[in-house]
């Protein structure tokens, strides 16, 4: 099975190499690499654009044992073996069931409650503590941060029923890539990492330098100005491709606006946010 990791950075050399150590491969040649944006450094650094690329490796597939080979005189042997202990064996339980009362359906009633207590008991072992969520957390991004040559600084907290770890500290910009996509990637992998430990775990949220903060400032600010744009000119309007977390935040920015509506369209992970202006026959341009 064959599994794509994406990443960007300033230029080609610098994404391939962040998108190898999301993706935990060397490069070989069984790593396919395509440059999905070989990007630009702009005019005297002004409307620059970074490179993005695309790794797709193999997982590797667990090994398949084989039966060993039984001789035709052990087969024998053993049917031999098996007939006079299964016929023991089912006199018995003939003797035991002519002999055993049959169970009444409220001697079953205890029984049940005691199996599914039990199981309530391993599923609450299952899960782990938000405490405990953080620190294996950190454990799995140390080893990422040591590739990509930078030590930030972490501090846990709670926000919306989710976990937040945030991040701050010298040269992170690695850590955020384009509209934050290395950031969205990271979240993604550690996320998966830790729910392979654990039953129930909480979910987690990376920021690095306050970026979804910022973020979710210019999209509230977009979402209003293109609302403005919609009305005035009587069509609609299409914000550039955005993750499910972004679209989430222009929807309900404009929810409360009586003057448009909006939808998403497209697929993952070209899906936009379309804006219209509302019409008194419901009728779109």
């Amino acid at each position: 099975m064959k599994k794509s990791v994406e990443a960007t950075g300033k230029n080609v050399e610098e994404a391939l190499d962040t998108a190898l150590v999301l993706a935990g491969v060397e490069l070989d040649a069984d790593v396919e690499v395509e440059v999905l944006d070989s990007g630009n450094k702009g005019f005297f650094g002004i409307g620059g654009k970074n490179a993005k690329v695309r790794v797709t490796f193999s997982l590797p597939e667990p090994p398949v044992k084989e039966p060993a080979p039984v001789k035709p005189a052990q087969v024998a042997e053993k049917q031999t073996e098996r007939k006079p202990a299964q016929a023991a064996e089912k006199q018995t339980e003939r003797k035991q069931a002519q002999v055993a009362p049959p169970v009444k359906i409220a001697e079953r009633k205890p029984i049940q409650a005691a199996e599914k207590q039990t199981e309530r008991k391993q599923a609450q072992a299952a899960a782990i503590s938000p405490n405990q969520a953080a620190e294996q957390a950190q454990d799995f991004l140390k080893g990422i941060f040591a590739k990509l040559k930078v030590d930030p600084v972490c501090e846990v907290g709670e926000e919306d029923g989710a976990l937040r770890l945030s991040f701050s500290g010298n040269d992170l910009g690695i850590l955020i890539g384009r509209h934050g996509e290395t950031l969205n990637a990271l979240q993604y992998l550690t996320n998966l990492a830790i729910n392979q430990k654990a039953a129930e775990t909480p979910r987690i949220v990376l920021d690095v330098e306050n970026y979804r903060k910022g973020r979710e400032q210019a999209l509230t600010a977009l979402a209003k100005r293109m609302a403005d744009k919609a009305v005035h000119t009587g069509r609609k309007v299409e914000l550039e491709p955005m993750n499910p977390y972004e679209r989430r935040i222009v929807h309900m920015t404009l929810q409360e606006d009586a003057r448009v509506e909006t939808q998403s369209q497209g697929a993952e992970p070209y899906r936009q946010v379309i804006i219209y202006k509302k019409h008194s026959q419901g009728k779109r341009h």
